[in-house]
């Protein structure tokens, strides 16, 4: 049977379940605290069942203080967590829509950018050892470029969208007796192996048989021309970003032209 409990302040009797034997709880009539009996040893098991007697006390939620302390911070976390996912996301979109703006501004740009442009003076230029001769856009200074054999001469024009360039090469001694077939189908199964080479395949260029092909190198693209002479590579390409300026790149291969009679570096 459950215990006893009475209320000393307004006598209030209640049935306590086993579980609360000798604890305080507070009486649902007045509010004041009720010391519940200890439990005997000759109790019922099923002690939680009320037969009679009173009210049977109802197992107490956690204190209304602790509830709402244990409330607030989960719900504080929860806030938290949702603000730093909220200030991620928020990140991710105001740089997607930073780099629309900033993508709009150029192509709205793009346009007056062109107008301004400086126009193209157009030169001949032959190369320091005289074999060959080709129309520059521009002034030919020293130029860098990727891939060059030791001892090699990079000569050309930059701008700010692409690059026209003639790069001489010398050819190692020891390969130099070689028929210069068999030392172009050389260098053709040589450049097809290079990283982001493609379009590879024979031509002639000023008279002289030699390899084209294309590369790309992140946001840079190239077309080139290669051929021998005497002992020497000589490179012509045309390197840009974007769309290729197609008749800028038609002047200059077609220009290249090849002075024998000048002779070749050692």
């Amino acid at each position: 049977m459950p215990l006893k409990a009475t209320c000393s302040s307004c006598g209030k009797t209640f049935g306590v379940p086993d579980r609360f034997a000798g604890k305080r709880f507070k009486c649902k009539n007045c509010g004041e605290p009720v010391q519940a009996p200890e439990l005997e040893a000759d109790d019922d098991l099923f002690d939680d069942m009320d037969f009679g007697g009173g009210e049977t006390v109802q197992e107490d939620l956690p204190p209304k203080s602790q509830k709402s302390g244990k409330s607030k911070k989960s719900k504080k976390s929860k806030k938290g967590g949702g603000s730093r996912i909220a200030v991620i996301a928020g990140a991710s979109v105001a740089g997607f829509f930073a780099l629309m703006v900033a993508v709009g501004v150029i192509v709205k740009l793009a346009p007056l950018l062109a107008s301004m442009a400086t126009p193209l003076s157009w030169q001949e230029y032959t190369t320091p050892d005289g074999v060959v001769t080709l129309q520059m856009p521009g002034a030919v200074k020293t130029v860098k470029v990727g891939m060059a054999a030791p001892g090699a001469q990079s000569l050309g024009v930059e701008t700010r969208r692409f690059a026209c360039v003639v790069v001489i090469e010398p050819i190692p001694a020891q390969v130099r007796d070689i028929p210069e077939a068999e030392m172009i189908d050389a260098l053709s199964s040589a450049i097809g192996m290079t990283p982001g080479v493609s379009n590879v395949g024979g031509l002639t260029v000023a008279g002289k048989q030699g390899v084209q092909f294309d590369r790309v190198v992140g946001e840079l693209h190239s077309e080139a021309r290669a051929f021998k002479s005497g002992n020497n590579f000589y490179t012509v390409t045309f390197a840009y970003k974007g769309s290729p300026n197609t008749s800028v790149r038609d002047k200059l291969f077609n220009s290249v032209r090849v002075n024998e009679s000048s002779g070749a570096m050692p």
